[in-house]
């Protein structure tokens, strides 16, 4: 039985899924170009994600990006992990033995989401949440590589 699903919160997600990419900021154009939709259903959906502040759009470059709303679901989302709560005394120690950077993360597709990074700060550079890979071979070489 093929499942019932709404195709104005498809599209919504597959805008959300552009912030996603590299791009942190895309302008309604760039959006319209890349999705291939109606100018006027891109439009409208930005606009009540936008007034909804689950994107913010930069006054002056007129450019959209996360909005704060967005941020405090993910944040919300993995603070309540499971796999995170459990796994996060046990990394903090191991960090301190081997005094290197401890990184708990998942594989979904080729993306790397971080679930855990006890310093997630080095120097000036902070960690992303999501890294994208271009094959799953790079998938070892991240493990090691610092940021």
């Amino acid at each position: 039985m093929k499942e019932e699903q709404v195709s104005s919160i498809l599209r919504a997600l597959k805008i959300l899924e552009c912030f996603m990419d590299s791009n942190v900021e895309w302008t309604l154009k760039s959006l319209i170009s890349h999705l291939n939709m109606p100018s006027t259903t891109v439009y409208r959906q930005v606009s009540t994600l936008t007034n909804q502040g689950y994107l913010i759009q930069d006054p002056v470059r007129k450019s959209y990006r996360v909005g704060p709303k967005l941020l405090l679901l993910a944040s919300t989302i993995l603070s309540q992990s499971d796999l995170r709560r459990s796994a996060r005394p046990e990394l903090e120690k191991l960090s301190l033995v081997v005094k290197e950077t401890i990184n708990l993360s998942i594989l979904l597709e080729k993306e790397i989401f971080y679930l855990f990074n006890d310093n997630p700060v080095v120097g000036d550079k902070h960690m992303p949440p999501v890294h994208k890979l271009k094959s799953r071979f790079a998938f070892s070489y991240s493990v090691f590589t610092r940021y």
